[in-house]
């Protein structure tokens, strides 16, 4: 169950005037980065995975 002082993104994005996050923002914060950070290609995972 959500705490009360929890705001969803859209709540955020209206309230607060964030931008929503797209759909390449965040494969680049959730995925490309932690690939860098870890000495990953990511051309060479994308061919691994079928992507």
């Amino acid at each position: 169950m959500p705490s009360r002082t929890s705001r969803s993104p859209r709540t955020c994005a209206e309230g607060y005037g964030y931008l929503q996050l797209t759909e390449q923002a965040k494969r680049k914060i959730l995925g490309e980065n932690l690939l860098r950070l870890h000495g990953m290609d990511i051309d060479d995972t994308r061919a691994r995975l079928g992507r």
